[in-house]
């Protein structure tokens, strides 16, 4: 099967322009879970101490949610998505900042 390159450009395109606020299903071992949490830790200059600490607390708050007896968290996935999307929204992520329930 042979496709263009302007076929594979725009599948890339595509690829690219999907919402980052979506997520996927699927499952994550706990070693992989400690790959990906690493992996944030070596982020680098732009992910400072105080971010660190912030996702953090975003991190142990969702585990102490998913962790509870009788909560099945992927029922819950589209107010999740909705949370990120807001978040999305607020921080506008080209880096300009919103003023959606941001703090002066």
């Amino acid at each position: 099967m042979k496709i263009s390159k302007e076929r594979l450009l725009q599948i890339l395109k595509e690829e690219l322009e999907q919402d980052p606020t979506k997520l996927k299903t699927g499952s994550l071992s706990q070693s992989g879970h400690k790959k990906s949490a690493l992996a944030g830790v070596e982020a680098g200059e732009e992910f400072t101490a105080q971010e660190r600490n912030i996702v953090s607390q975003i991190q142990d708050f969702v585990t102490q949610i998913a962790s509870t007896p009788g909560v099945d968290l992927p029922r819950y996935k589209s107010a999740l998505e909705r949370v990120l999307k807001y978040l999305q929204k607020a921080v506008d992520i080209k880096g300009q900042t919103a003023d959606v329930g941001e703090e002066q």
